[in-house]
């Protein structure tokens, strides 16, 4: 028997997840995987905030997998030494993931993955889930790319997973940051998908009614900005879904363009 093997970075939700969707396009159980990388969280721009962020979101997204059928396996290490424990035990068809735009330790390790797949012949699935093209490609050219993908259709979760495990596994690692650092914030925003539908609720009804006039200084972008960009910096909102969600508002014009166009503007800074 060989498996699917679905790899969690910074996408953590199931709606408009294209390595959870192709990954239940075929009849081989999938394995759900969230990596703590001890090397990644000795950087210098990672930070016990970011952890604890990402632990929240993982654990909301746990709830919404558990509900179709999936299970999360969460591991510490290389991610190329527990792929490789993984292979040996259940042979990986496919590698799915989605493209991490990160910094040139991820592009590195994730250059390391792949290369460690070739040679064990493991096929690669990478989705981007940004409208952020490696390459050369021309800013023009990029317009015309970027506003193809931004308007494709969001893909739907499936409703019923075919998941390897039949419970998590290693969730309690979560509760360790293997930092050295103590950036913590007493009122930082909650990660997990509640706050995030909370916070862009919230912001379509009642912040971005100021969010040009606020957004530019730090006493005002408080009550005015839309605060989302922690939920997608780590896909537990899609990007595309944000854009539908904000080109249907009924409200100020020039307010709800200000917004969208920040929203391509995303991408194309990224």
């Amino acid at each position: 028997m060989t498996i699917n093997l679905v790899w969690l970075k910074r996408d953590f939700r199931v709606d408009d997840h294209a390595p959870l969707y192709y990954s239940q396009q075929n009849n081989r159980p999938t394995l759900f995987v969230y990596v703590i990388e001890p090397d990644y969280w000795q950087l210098p721009d990672t930070s016990a905030r970011q952890f604890e962020f990402i632990a929240q979101s993982l654990h909301s997204y746990t709830k919404t997998l558990e509900k179709r059928g999936g299970y999360l396996c969460v591991r510490t290490g290389d991610v190329v030494e527990l792929f490789s424990k993984i292979h040996q035990k259940y042979p990986i068809n496919t590698l799915y993931c989605h493209q991490e735009t990160g910094n040139d330790w991820t592009f590195s390790r994730d250059t390391r993955v792949f290369n460690w797949c070739r040679s064990q012949q493991i096929s690669i699935n990478q989705y981007p889930q940004q409208a952020v093209f490696r390459g050369k490609l021309n800013r023009d050219h990029w317009q015309h790319k970027a506003a193809d993908w931004l308007n494709s259709p969001a893909l739907s979760a499936p409703s019923k997973i075919n998941s390897l495990l039949n419970h998590h596994s290693g969730l309690a690692l979560l509760d360790d940051y293997l930092g050295n650092d103590k950036f913590t914030a007493k009122a930082m925003q909650l990660g997990g998908l509640l706050a995030a539908n909370n916070t862009l609720e919230s912001f379509f009804n009642h912040r971005i009614n100021q969010y040009l006039f606020g957004i530019s200084s730090p006493l005002t972008s408080v009550t005015s900005s839309s605060r989302l960009s922690p939920y997608i910096c780590y896909g537990v909102l899609s990007l595309k879904q944000v854009l539908k969600q904000a080109i249907s508002l009924q409200v100020n014009k020039r307010q709800k363009a200000g917004f969208i166009a920040r929203l391509h503007w995303h991408s194309h800074f990224v």
